[in-house]
């Protein structure tokens, strides 16, 4: 086995029969100080990997979450797969993805995500908090953003040219956009979505553009989680909200149960206000 590691790569090559995090450990921790938000482990170059070699991935996990970092394997051989999903847990903990750069934009992104959960919002003690789920299928942002502008109160009834202008009235309402990624349970819930990590950033921030055109304090927020419906309320209750403002899918279409679902478990189960509002069937979806 040969261990390489540089920049915020573990190159692991050769034949991986036995637990070698304890070789890895020091390399590890190396990258780590230079790169403390993670680091990658490249198994492109293994020739093969048995149950007890899997541990190796395993207590990596183990050992760098407790510094609140993630290590993410990347250019796994379908061979190594295989076995991975052999071994009890390690599936649902080893997080994979297709390729280095993928690994690191997964990193990334959850560091973006840290760093935003630490950062202190001045608002009064008054101010409404709203939540906005973004969920593909059930709502769009320009839909949720006009209606959250009307629950914050910073829209002026009087003005004739549309919702979308700028009003001068400071905003005293905090908006939280948040985009959910649902992550099923044979999988970690650190495990990379490019796609709908990719998908998150954009929708965020055209919504925060968006959000500053019309006069609105928006907070953006990308969460992963096994169930939408419950981790919604579960947010509510973290961030104070005062209103979820939830939009349904246009009733023209057939298939509505799974989002109606969705509404009415936050509806029976939240502590809060729930508004529903159901789009036009021409509105455009995420």
């Amino acid at each position: 086995m040969i261990i390489d590691a540089r920049d915020d790569v573990v190159t692991l090559s050769g034949c991986l029969d036995r637990n070698v995090w304890p070789a890895v450990q020091a390399p590890a921790n190396l990258l780590l100080r230079q790169h403390p938000s993670g680091i990658l482990i490249d198994a492109s170059e293994l020739e093969m990997c048995t149950p007890e070699g899997v541990k190796t991935f395993v207590d990596a996990i183990n050992y760098i979450s407790r510094y609140r970092a993630r290590i993410v394997l990347c250019h796994v051989p379908e061979v190594v797969a295989e076995v991975i999903k052999t071994v009890p847990g390690a599936r649902s903990q080893v997080a994979i993805a297709a390729d280095l750069e993928s690994g690191r934009a997964s990193l990334v992104l959850a560091q973006r995500q840290r760093d935003k959960s630490r950062l202190k919002w001045a608002s009064d003690a008054d101010d409404r908090q709203i939540l906005v789920p973004l969920i593909p299928a059930m709502s769009t942002t320009r839909e949720a953003l006009g209606l959250s502008k009307v629950l914050a109160g910073s829209l002026d009834p009087v003005v004739d040219e549309g919702p979308w202008e700028q009003v001068k009235k400071p905003p005293t309402s905090l908006i939280h956009l948040a985009f959910f990624i649902e992550v099923p349970r044979s999988m970690p819930l650190s495990a990379p979505f490019p796609e709908e990590e990719d998908h998150a950033r954009r929708l965020l921030t055209e919504a925060e553009s968006l959000a500053a055109r019309i006069n609105l304090r928006v907070r953006t927020h990308i969460i992963r989680t096994r169930n939408t419906a419950e981790e919604i309320v579960e947010q509510s209750t973290k961030l104070n909200i005062n209103t979820i403002v939830l939009s349904l899918p246009p009733a023209s279409e057939e298939d509505i149960s799974t989002t109606n679902n969705l509404a009415r478990q936050v509806l029976e189960n939240a502590r809060c206000e729930v508004l529903l509002k159901r789009i036009a069937a021409t509105s455009e979806v995420i």
